[in-house]
């Protein structure tokens, strides 16, 4: 301070223009403004590290789908990512889907995968629910608890809930969910439930499946799916996709009457598509051990986009698995559902598509009258699909907006 006293006053003068020179050039409003947004925008484009949490690595077509489609739209993220799954077949699943993967049942694997991740994406597919057993929500609900616990954001992504019928899993749920940062939800009835146990519904987004985000068919790798299964090229085809469930025996034996009768009476052949190995592949095996006339099985694990180019070539897809239904609607192939779970009333309805009626009241003779009113109108039912698949897809992209904006 005295040597600055002791300058002469021109001295003085020109040492203080310097020095507002050098702060207005340095460290103005303006230089700091930009050095703000500089700073932010490198933060902004840091890779972020996703942890995916679902059904994965139990060969199963849909859940895979939507891995594949969740994977596919990371790409329109607003910031570089990379994601991790937490896969039962951590080896098939990297494989598979291009993605690192951690066996799913290795506590030190998942706390590690967690506690490196900035954000848990859980989903999607029917995750919350206790109609299979108390053990997969209590899993599920874990892996949330778990990321909250290390202060990790947390997307439920395209979940279905429910039904959650257990007062205790109830109280779990809505004690858990109601600390997830964002909840899209895959129908109506799924925001429904939550508010029923009593989730707050801030958070909640309805949107669609994820897999409305794959519209690719490829015509070669369905010929070959087809070629490979033995199924002629002489005739137009039908498929079917039929699921385990305590039906009995009848059902097995009314639906390979039903199938019979599509191939005598309206001359298609019968594929069946199954999606869950290997329960999808006993029943439909057991059904074409029934039947006398000719049929043909798809061959397991398949890719989507092989499963969407083979309902491509159906005149129609009979379902009771919710992801046929949702592969044959991206190929604008008629479908109808028969109804053995809520999410499958529900899409049919969203689609505009017919219900064959409950899976436990199977009529053959009533299924093949509703047959042949979609093969007369199928024009019509293809134009209905295209109406509907639209905000289908649209309802897909939130999914990625919303996570999009919890990124930034």
């Amino acid at each position: 301070m005295l040597s600055l006293l002791q300058l002469e006053p021109s001295e003085r003068e020109t040492l203080g223009a310097y020095g507002r020179e050098m702060v207005q050039e340095q460290y103005s409003i303006e230089t700091m403004t930009k050095d703000t947004l500089s700073a932010y925008a490198a933060a902004a484009m840091r890779e972020r590290r996703l942890l995916v949490s679902g059904y994965y690595g139990f060969k199963n077509a849909g859940d895979e789908a939507i891995l594949d489609a969740f994977v596919q739209s990371t790409k329109d993220l607003p910031c570089p990512v990379s994601v991790t799954v937490l896969s039962n077949t951590p080896e098939e699943t990297a494989k598979k889907h291009g993605t690192p993967a951690v066996y799913r049942f290795n506590v030190m694997s998942v706390l590690r995968a967690l506690w490196r991740a900035d954000v848990l994406v859980s989903g999607g597919g029917s995750l919350l629910q206790d109609k299979s057993s108390t053990r997969s929500i209590i899993y599920y609900l874990s892996i949330i608890r778990l990321a909250k616990w290390m202060r990790k954001p947390v997307m439920l992504y395209a979940n279905g809930i429910g039904p959650v019928e257990k007062p205790r899993n109830r109280r779990r749920v809505k004690r858990v969910v109601s600390r997830v940062d964002v909840l899209t939800l895959r129908e109506e009835s799924s925001r429904e439930e939550l508010l029923r146990i009593g989730v707050p519904g801030t958070s909640m987004h309805v949107t669609a499946d994820p897999i409305f985000l794959l519209d690719v068919q490829d015509e070669a790798l369905a010929e070959c799916t087809l070629r490979e299964a033995g199924v002629p090229g002489d005739r137009p085809l039908i498929g079917i996709s039929v699921r385990k469930l305590r039906t009995g025996e009848d059902f097995v034996s009314q639906m390979a009457q039903f199938a019979d009768r599509l191939t005598a009476e309206f001359g298609y052949h019968v594929v069946f598509l199954p999606m869950q190995m290997p329960h999808d592949v006993t029943m439909s095996r057991e059904i074409m051990a029934q039947m006398a006339q000719p049929s043909y099985l798809l061959g397991a694990d398949l890719p989507p986009e092989a499963l969407i180019g083979a309902c491509g070539r159906m005149d129609l897809v009979v379902a009771m698995r919710l992801h046929t239904m949702l592969f044959a609607a991206c190929a604008a192939t008629p479908v109808i559902g028969l109804v053995c779970d809520p999410k499958i009333a529900y899409y049919l309805e969203k689609l505009d598509m017919p219900s064959g009626g409950a899976v436990e009241d199977f009529v053959p003779d009533q299924l093949m009258k509703l047959v042949r009113e979609v093969l007369d109108e199928r024009q019509m039912y293809q134009e209905r699909l295209t109406r509907a698949v639209e905000p289908m897809g649209q309802g897909a992209h939130e999914n990625t907006r919303l996570l999009g904006e919890m990124l930034r």
